[in-house]
Formats: structure tokens, sequence, C-alpha cells
């Protein structure tokens, strides 16, 4: 009889055991399951929020990357380009320019061509950006202004992206001793432009973006803008641009885990394929206008000539052709009268 209670005793631990070991395994299953389901929220939640910015124009506050550790990464070789994290990926479907963080300001922004706007999300964190105008000439002034005028705007928000200038050592927050938002800046900054600024070589800290723009950029570290080349240098890259959001997608990345150049070449993709289908619409809508017998004979001849350069646009949106049809064939159209059948 002892022996057979010490058999049910030891027989009771073994099973009891294998109970406890199942338990453990699932619960530990079930955690990291928790775990996935709550990453993947997160990214849909992100995606969600950037298209509702783009959609709508309104601004918000994002904290959702707080909850969660990602690992993010953008693939552009993709078609349409995806975001990648740990367990999957994310077609944004909307032109979005970002670096992730446990706070980020989500604001949407746009490049004009008159005949059609691309616009574009954009999501940082609480940022400085500094720039150092080390070339003295209007064309460093303008790379400046437009630059800005492309990235985000926190007036009003949290968390803030701030903009300050900075000559040698010297740094310039002209807000009140603090650096402004773009609107201030773009207020103030004018007062600055008979300075003589030099190459930046104060030092940092917290979250920021040194912009040098300068007709030499050797050795100037961070993001360097050569006006004179139309050339953005970052590490050891090279990258020509051709509008001012080439630049705006390089400051966002800058060295981050979703870099400057990734944005860049990200950039070129999705603004290429948005140029191609506008230009497509529009070329339809120009030729309707050329083949309606209400449409004067100025306006025809405005939409015929306006065609031509969107069916070539419509195959290859080279930034001269986007600047002839909005400098020269859409300004035809308000001169004639006839941009309202846009």
């Amino acid at each position: 009889m002892e022996i057979f209670q010490i058999f049910k005793i030891i027989f009771g631990l073994i099973v009891s055991g294998v109970i406890l070991f199942f338990l453990i395994q699932y619960s530990g299953t079930y955690t990291l399951l928790q775990k996935d389901i709550l990453k993947t929220n997160i990214m849909k939640s992100f995606i969600d929020n950037a298209r509702g910015v783009y959609l709508t124009g309104n601004p918000i506050k994002f904290t959702g990357f707080s909850r969660a550790q990602l690992s993010l990464s953008l693939d552009s070789s993709r078609e349409p380009p995806a975001v990648r994290f740990d367990l999957g990926s994310f077609q944004p479907n909307v032109p979005i320019f970002f670096v992730h963080d446990k706070e980020l300001f989500i604001d949407r922004n746009s490049l004009d061509h008159g005949w059609w706007r691309f616009y574009f999300a954009e999501a940082m964190p609480k940022t400085e950006i500094i720039f150092s105008p080390a070339y003295n000439s209007p064309e460093t002034w303008d790379t400046l202004e437009n630059t800005v005028r492309l990235l985000p705007n926190s007036a009003g928000f949290e968390p803030k992206i701030t903009y300050s200038l900075c000559s040698g050592n010297d740094v310039f927050r002209m807000c009140e001793s603090a650096a402004c938002e773009s609107d201030e800046f773009l207020d103030f900054y004018t007062s600055y432009k008979s300075s003589i600024f030099i190459t930046c070589t104060a030092t940092f800290s917290g979250n920021y973006r040194l912009v040098t723009i300068s007709n030499n950029c050797a050795n100037t570290g961070e993001v360097c803008v050569n006006p004179v080349e139309k050339n953005i240098y970052i590490d050891t890259k090279t990258l020509p641009y051709a509008d001012y959001l080439d630049i705006v997608s390089v400051i966002i990345g800058a060295q981050n885990t979703i870099s400057g150049e990734d944005l860049y070449n990200y950039k070129q993709k999705v603004f290429q394929a948005e140029a191609k289908l506008a230009a497509k619409i529009m070329y339809e809508r120009a030729l309707s206008h050329v083949q309606n017998p209400a449409v004067s004979d100025e306006c025809k001849n405005a939409y015929s000539t306006q065609a031509s350069i969107l069916l070539r646009i419509s195959t290859q949106p080279t930034q001269n052709l986007l600047e002839q049809s909005k400098l020269n064939y859409y300004q035809e159209l308000i001169n004639n009268g006839c941009d309202y059948l846009l």
C-alpha cells in the first residue's frame, strides 16, 4: 500500500510538471502573440493617421510608437513602395516622409506645379533644424526659404519642429532667444540676409539637423546643399536635386534608420508615379477643351499647347518639362483667362 501511494505521488508530480510546462509555454506564446498584435496595430494606426492627415490637411500628434519598440525600414524597390517592420510590411498608398520616434508631429504640405499639386505628409519628432548659409548669394537664401516652406509647420502643436541659423560658433535663435517655428523663422530670418556667414562649428545636443548651404561641401558633415551644382551631400553620397522636396526628404531622414538617402529614393519613385498619372488626367481634360465647340479659339490654342507638353510629362516627368508646363504653358492659360476650365 505504501508503494502504491508513493507511485501516485510520483505520477501526480509528473503530470503536474507536464501541465505546468505546457502552461508556461502557452503563456510565453500568448505574450509574444499579444506583442505582435500590438506592433501590428501600432503600424496600422500610424499609416491610417498619416493617410488622414494627407487627405484632410489637419495636423496631429502621434504617440503610438511609444507603446512598443519597432524596427522600421523603407523599401522603395517595391511597387508601390512599402514600410517594413518586424512582422511584415505596409503600403502607405499616400506619399509620406517620416522618421519614427515616441512622439511625432504629422503635417501635410505640397509642391505646386500650377496645373497640379503634389501633396505629401511629413512626420518628425521634436527637432531643431539649424541652417548654416555659408555661401553668401541669392541662391543660398532662396534655397533656405523654399526648403523651410516645405518642412513641417508645428505651430500650435507638439512636438515642435523649430528652425535657427548658425555661423561659426554662433547660433541665432530669433524667437526670444529660442528657435522659431517655420512661420516666425521666415518672418525673422530676412534681417540676417546681409550678414556674412561662415560654416557652422557649434556643437548641439538633442534631436537636431545641421544643414549647410555652400558652394563647397567638402568636410561639412551632416547635410550639405550646393545650390550652384544642384547637389545634396550626405555622408559619402552625392544626390542631385531637381526640386526643394529632394532637399527636404534628405533633411527629414538624415542619418536615421530610415535615412535621408532612403527618403530621397522614395521621393523619386512616388513623385514620378503621381506626376505621370496627373499629366495623363490633365492631358485628357485639355483635349476635351480643344474639341469643345463652346470653348474660345484662344483657349483652344492654349490648351492644345498645354496638352502637347502634358503628353510628354505623362511618359517622362522631368523637372525641365514640369517647369515649362508651369511657367510657360500654364501661364498662357491664365493670361488668356482659360484656367477656370481646369
